[in-house]
Order: structure tokens, then C-alpha cells, then sequence
């Protein structure tokens, strides 16, 4: 069975996955694997606001990530067509 994790959870797991990657031998492909994991939570949850943060600045904040998420859509869609030829 699966279950979504909250944020910090999640965050927790990839701290841990890159703890372990810092241990092996550095390559490119590591880093990049590095690289990936320390976005996933974004990626995955959005921008993280804070505690404290204002009305506008949220509002500010849900714009950005409405915006970001229209740029990944068309990006997809454009890949999604060059995987149709």
C-alpha cells in the first residue's frame, strides 16, 4: 500500500539518501543524482512558504507556483509531441 508523506518527511529521506551518495566516490553521475534530490521536494511539494509570511506574499507566492506549473505543462507537451514522431 502507498501513502503520500508530508513534506517534512519527505525532506528527512532525501537528506538521508544524499548523506549516503556523499559517502561514494564523486562522479557526474552522483552529482547530478545530488543535484535532482535536493530539488525533489519542490518539485514534489512546491516552494516552501513561511510561518510567518504575509497574505500578499502568499498570494505572490501561488501566482509563481501557478505560473511554474503552466511552464512545466507546456514543457511537457512540447516532449510529448517530439515523442509522437
Amino acid at each position: 500500500m502507498t501513502m503520500k508523506l508530508n513534506r517534512l518527511a519527505y525532506a528527512k529521506l532525501i537528506e538521508e539518501d544524499i548523506a549516503w551518495l556523499k559517502t561514494i566516490p564523486r562522479t557526474l553521475e552522483r552529482d547530478h543524482i545530488i543535484l535532482v534530490l535536493q530539488v525533489s521536494p519542490e518539485h514534489e511539494y512546491g516552494p516552501e512558504e513561511p510561518a510567518d509570511a504575509t497574505r500578499p506574499e502568499l498570494e505572490e507566492a501561488i501566482l509563481c507556483a501557478k505560473r511554474q506549473r503552466e511552464e512545466l505543462d507546456a514543457r511537457i507537451m512540447k516532449l510529448e509531441g517530439r515523442l509522437r514522431r
